[in-house]
């Protein structure tokens, strides 16, 4: 059986045996599940492809840990991914016991870095080290350094596989995590009032919105309060509340900027009865009015999605026009806010605001700088978008 083969039956009889992580997204548990997973399957199918390039495999046999022929090689290999991937305290324990183990049996240690672009050939603590190309060179391999980079190609390919089927493997064991969980309730029979409307937070229900709420997202927003509206204990609908996404927009709505609140994201499942969202809406309005300073609460129709507002209406928001046009970021079939490419994580001091703090230090947040670069090389792009309609709903009396 080829190493290939190998590969294959093992990924066909893989056993997910995971534990889902609710306070990760979906998203972010499955890409979990393969990183760890993957780069160990990787180094499984090195081992055995590894021999599969020996001129002649009498003399020197690849395989490492179980795979090592103590009996017809002349040499004794440690085959690791590349020096990032193998830690020091590792190392400090695999050279000298490599050493010893190959020099008890009369065989050669060599430790040898299959992924690793450059090369290097030396002896240190009785060992001889390998790294990339020389491995090949050692192997005596005829134009070793063009076979090395084929190599290197079909590992690139064979982590893409390893990738797909493993994502594949999650899918089939956590379906119940997404859409289709929410797609089985139907409470559409069922009176608002049987509906309990929770207090809650982003991680419980992230995987939520990001498949109910026609923007898929909720990365970027400053959250105050989170919702969930509950049927039976299960969740069917969400709601976020946070400052104002447009700096001193709140000027014109209150007197201070702790007065306004924004409705973030709302979204219910499809299967509910009529007034599902108003109740939802009545019941945490009535919630921020006693447990909370705000005066005003600010939310937006988005006219890009044809969306006019009927909700906020039927709740007796007021109604205010039509902010000025923007623009979003179109990044992976989602629209960003472009504001999502200037978010920054604080390392020094507490506030990014003041002046006063002269040594801080800020660090544009992963997910900016992964959009910010995806502007440059066309993976993403500006969109220019219509005015939101504004609705406003007054908690308690504002001077303005």
């Amino acid at each position: 059986m080829t190493a290939l083969e190998s590969l294959k039956t093992r990924l066909k009889n893989y056993k997910v045996k995971y534990t889902y992580d609710p306070l990760f997204s979906y998203e972010e548990n499955r890409g979990s599940f393969v990183i760890q997973r993957l780069n160990m399957q990787v180094g499984y199918y090195a081992e055995e492809a590894m021999p599969e390039w020996d001129l002649d495999p009498e003399s020197k046999h690849l395989g490492s840990g179980k795979m090592t022929d103590w009996e017809n090689s002349t040499c004794v290999f440690e085959l690791k991914r590349n020096p990032k991937a193998n830690n020091g305290s590792s190392k400090k324990s695999d050279v000298p016991k490599l050493a010893k183990d190959a020099n008890l049996k009369g065989k050669t240690p060599i430790y040898a870095y299959w992924e690793d672009r450059k090369k290097n050939d030396y002896m240190a603590h009785g060992v001889r080290h390998l790294h990339g190309s020389a491995l090949f060179e050692f192997l005596g391999v005829e134009n070793y350094y063009e076979q090395y980079q084929v190599f290197l190609n079909d590992i690139y390919n064979i982590k893409c596989m390893i990738k797909e089927e493993l994502a594949k493997k999650f899918d089939e064991n956590f379906n119940p995590l997404t859409t289709l969980l929410y797609e089985e309730i139907d409470c559409r029979s069922a009176k608002v009032t049987d509906f309990e409307v929770k207090l809650t937070n982003i991680q419980c229900v992230r995987d939520f919105i990001e498949t109910w709420h026609y923007s898929s997202n909720v990365n970027g927003l400053r959250i105050s309060h989170v919702f969930g509206l509950y049927y039976n204990e299960d969740l069917i609908g969400a709601m976020i509340y946070g400052p104002l996404g447009m700096a001193n927009t709140w000027k014109k709505y209150g007197e201070s900027e702790n007065d306004v609140v924004e409705l973030r994201r709302l979204c219910c499942i499809d299967n509910t009865p009529k007034c599902t969202e108003s109740y939802f809406i009545g019941k945490t309005l009535r919630w921020l009015k006693k447990n909370s300073e705000y005066k005003v609460v600010v939310s937006y129709a988005d006219a890009h999605y044809n969306h006019t507002g009927i909700i906020y209406k039927a709740t007796n928001f007021e109604y205010l026009g039509l902010t000025s046009k923007g623009r979003v970021i179109d990044f992976e079939g989602k629209l960003y806010h472009d504001k999502c490419i200037r978010t920054y994580n604080v390392l020094k001091n507490e506030s990014i605001l003041s002046p006063v703090f002269k040594n801080v230090v800020r660090k544009l947040k992963p997910f900016a700088k992964k959009v910010k670069e995806a502007l440059k090389d066309g993976r993403a792009k500006y969109v220019d978008t219509p005015g939101k309609h504004i609705y406003v709903f007054k908690l308690k009396k504002v001077k303005k």
